[in-house]
């Protein structure tokens, strides 16, 4: 039989959680806050910046163009898509907390799936759901530079105006809602092949839509 692993240690790089003086918390999923950090975890990254505060690993890259996070000042058209996306993030946080999730990292095609759906139902845009998985400068980027593997929204309002919506960004460091007009949205945003994200979202989709079907026979038994 296969040695478990010791549930008091970092299921990443082993290290005992509970030795003094270790910047290590049992609450974070069982990975120790380092290893947290090199992921770019948000809080982690946070409370590494704390213990080492020089440590350059931890420092966000200089320079580094921040971008608006909602696009508030610009087109009234792009003002409803932020009051819709910050609407929605509230919604998407109250699913996460009813589904027991504390963060927003691995849940963003669920999120990018239903802000979409909301932009156009509501909102009256063209939206698609975007992607690119880390690689080659595709995805999103975190505020130490990195790429990420991510989902998100690119679309138009009803007047043409393009834009980036996105509620998980927060994974990366920026703000839960982060709405950018399409020509400035490049630095932070780099779609991979699209015929890929399109059949990974429709994959998520029926899933998503199975289950809510078992979930409603359930509740009619």
């Amino acid at each position: 039989m296969p040695q478990q692993p010791d549930p008091h240690a970092c299921r990443i790089c082993g290290q005992q959680l509970d030795q003094p003086g270790k910047p290590d918390t049992g609450d974070c999923g069982g990975d120790c806050v380092r290893c947290m950090a090199d992921y770019r975890d948000p809080d982690a990254l946070e409370t590494m910046r704390k213990v080492e505060p020089d440590n350059p690993q931890w420092k966000p890259a200089k320079g580094h163009w921040p971008g608006h996070q909602i696009a508030v000042d610009c087109d009234p058209d792009l003002q409803e898509v932020a009051r819709l996306t910050t609407m929605m993030r509230d919604v998407f946080d109250r699913v996460l907390s009813a589904s027991n999730i504390a963060k927003t990292r691995g849940t963003c095609a669920y999120g990018a799936i239903l802000l979409r759906n909301s932009l156009e139902q509501f909102g009256k845009c063209a939206a698609t759901v975007r992607g690119g998985d880390g690689d080659l400068g595709e995805g999103a980027i975190d505020q130490p530079g990195m790429w990420n593997g991510h989902y998100w929204v690119e679309g138009k309002t009803p007047a043409g105006v393009g834009f980036v919506a996105d509620i998980t960004a927060d994974q990366f460091g920026w703000s839960k809602a982060v709405v950018l007009p399409i020509d400035q949205a490049g630095e932070r945003y780099r779609a991979g092949d699209d015929e890929i994200v399109a059949e990974a979202v429709a994959e998520l989709e029926a899933q998503i839509t199975a289950e809510a079907r078992m979930a409603i026979r359930c509740l009619d038994d």
